[in-house]
């Protein structure tokens, strides 16, 4: 499901998969990007920013509405960033789907419709 931030696609999406007793699977959300849980230790990533130099430092959505200057380049690292995560929401969903019936929140495609 696809639409403007903030209209209720969440909810929509809660009811709607609940009404037909499947799968809701939630959005992606921002501290997916930066918190890793791969480790064991679930730390998030941007509380080293002060101890790394300002290139490799994290670029989170925060940095990205204040940044006065975008033409830097690192704005992409946010957008791979986020493709990556919708991604493997999206594997997780097909898994699901091979096994049962799922309703997934958004096609980890559906960014590029954004670009244009």
């Amino acid at each position: 499901m696809d639409g403007n931030i903030a209209v209720g696609k969440t909810e929509f999406a809660k009811q709607l998969a609940q009404r037909f007793d499947l799968k809701f699977f939630p959005p992606t959300r921002e501290k997916q990007l930066f918190v890793r849980h791969s480790t064991g230790y679930n730390y998030d990533t941007r509380g080293f920013d002060s101890l790394v130099p300002e290139g490799v430092q994290s670029y989170d959505l925060k940095k990205f509405y204040s940044d006065s200057h975008p033409d830097r380049g690192v704005v992409g690292r946010l957008q791979l960033m986020w493709y990556r995560e919708k991604f493997m929401d999206y594997l997780l969903a097909l898994r699901h789907l091979a096994n049962t019936g799922v309703y997934y929140f958004r096609e980890y495609l559906s960014s590029e419709m954004f670009l244009g």
